[in-house]
């Protein structure tokens, strides 16, 4: 997927599969990459879609959850 997300770059639903990719991967290996990747990925998401309750909904588990920002 990381190939193909520059060619999908203006879809909602690709960039938030591509962040629940990363996501999954950070929780198996905690590399701080994926997270990141995750997030930037998320925000372009909800940049093109501000209403996509998914993205919306992972966004807050990635803050709330992983980073443990409440």
């Amino acid at each position: 997927m990381t190939n193909d997300i520059h060619h999908l770059e203006n879809s909602a639903t690709a960039n938030y599969l591509y962040a629940d990719q990363n996501i999954l991967a950070f929780n198996a290996n905690a590399n701080v990459d994926h997270k990141k990747a995750a997030e930037i990925s998320l925000k372009k998401s909800l940049e093109i879609l501000p209403d996509y309750s998914l993205a919306l909904s992972k966004l807050g588990y990635l803050y709330s959850v992983i980073n443990n920002d409440i």
